[in-house]
């Protein structure tokens, strides 16, 4: 089901690319930077140990040594401890937490009998997106996307007509 779904449901669905950043950067320090400018106070690695309504609209949060104040609560956490720390009244259905379920991710590895790119087995660090150069019928396209590059979609061959990467 997970080919199905998540590889074969769309022509570019196994398109291939790679990070020419740190993923801290793209999933982190990018988005701490826009939070920070948009004058939003983040904290990370603060153990929680309470969150409840403040009467005013508002959230106090309890973090070791200090009560932080807030307009809104993003808890990064799993779904049992959020319902843990959730005051009474803060979801109409609270329960619903519990009930979503886990699952874990998926690493696929492939090892292929010939050479397909001529790139490097790991990408160079750099702090930018590039193109690869295609090798033999795989064809690389340089979209470049938030730091990312997909490469080649399944393509008919010319003569056999048989699906190519």
């Amino acid at each position: 089901m997970v080919f199905k779904t998540g590889l074969l449901s769309d022509p570019a669905a196994a398109d291939i690319g790679w990070a020419r950043v740190p993923l801290g950067d793209l999933h982190d320090r990018l988005a701490r930077e826009a939070l920070d400018a948009a004058g939003v106070r983040t904290e990370v690695r603060n153990r929680v140990t309470s969150v409840s309504a403040d009467g005013n609209g508002g959230w106090s949060v309890e973090v070791p040594g200090e009560t932080i104040a807030a307009d809104a609560v993003v808890l990064a956490v799993p779904q049992r401890e959020a319902y843990d720390l959730l005051p009474e009244g803060a979801l109409d259905d609270p329960g619903r937490l519990l009930a979503i379920g886990t699952a874990p991710i998926l690493n696929m590895h492939v090892v292929y009998d010939r050479k397909v790119l001529d790139a490097p087995s790991s990408p160079p660090s750099a702090p930018r997106a590039v193109g690869l150069r295609p090798h033999r019928r795989l064809r690389a396209e340089a979209r470049p996307v938030s730091g990312a590059v997909p490469v080649g979609r399944p393509r008919r061959h010319r003569r056999t007509g048989r699906r190519t990467a």
